[in-house]
């Protein structure tokens, strides 16, 4: 499964029966105006409507990272994740996550690199000495980007000159950061469209910078969870198509 793959989790079961149907499950989501909790509150209700739970109940949190740790924890039965973040904590020596598993591949993620189409950026070399969003503590964005970062050479250990400066804000704080210009780019990892952007992509006109130069040396790093993606042509209103990672 690709890191720009949502998936599906929950604990390892021991066998049941039909008659084993729970009082109660909850379903890890993710951020208001994205995919995660969108897709939690509809299989949250597809449990209850089904009679696979007594009550189900989708739950608001920062993401991948949050989900896993809800659901390790016992706080969820059900977590929705990014494919590196599961890989992150199912990893040799991570005992907490022993026992996860997989339910299914729920569908594509895309990176995001979204910028205000009058700020005059149009390449990532642009952002060197910029500000960007990059995500929620808790969320998968904030795994994913750091590593996006680094193989673009705009680390802070590249020096301060070709370095960002990185905010840990989430896909609604970045949004409000991105219309007053507090933030350069916002990373978002997500559905397309998502919701929030094209609401603000209405509002004050957004595009997409092109990640995919990046994958090589993401995939020389940390392995095959990462793709080329495209986010089509109209996805979001008037945005050409854009090549990413996923």
């Amino acid at each position: 499964m690709a890191a720009g793959l949502s998936g599906l989790l929950l604990p390892a079961l021991s066998a049941c029966t039909p008659t084993d149907r729970p009082g109660a499950v909850t379903v890890a989501g993710g951020e208001p105006g994205g995919f995660y909790l969108e897709f939690a509150e509809l299989l949250a209700a597809s449990l209850q409507r089904h009679g696979v739970a007594g009550q189900a109940t989708a739950l608001t949190t920062g993401g991948s990272l949050d989900n896993l740790e809800y659901l390790l924890t016992g706080k969820a039965t059900f977590a929705v994740a990014l494919a590196d973040s599961a890989a992150q904590r199912t990893a040799v020596g991570d005992a907490t996550a022993v026992g996860l598993s997989a339910v299914g591949k729920v569908y594509e993620n895309y990176v995001h690199c979204v910028i205000r189409q009058d700020s005059g950026i149009r390449d990532l070399g642009a952002l060197a000495g910029r500000t960007v969003a990059v995500g929620q503590p808790g969320s998968g964005t904030s795994l994913t980007t750091p590593r996006l970062i680094e193989a673009a050479g705009l680390s802070s250990a590249a020096g301060t000159a070709g370095g960002v400066t990185v905010l840990s804000l989430g896909l609604n704080e970045g949004l409000a950061a991105l219309r007053d210009g507090t933030v350069d780019a916002l990373f978002w990892s997500g559905g397309v469209p998502t919701a929030a952007i094209a609401a603000a992509h209405d509002d004050v006109g957004l595009g997409f910078l092109d990640l995919s130069p990046l994958l090589p040396a993401l995939r020389a790093k940390y392995g095959v969870f990462y793709d080329r993606v495209l986010i089509p042509a109209g996805a979001y209103e008037g945005i050409p198509a854009v090549w990413t990672v996923g």
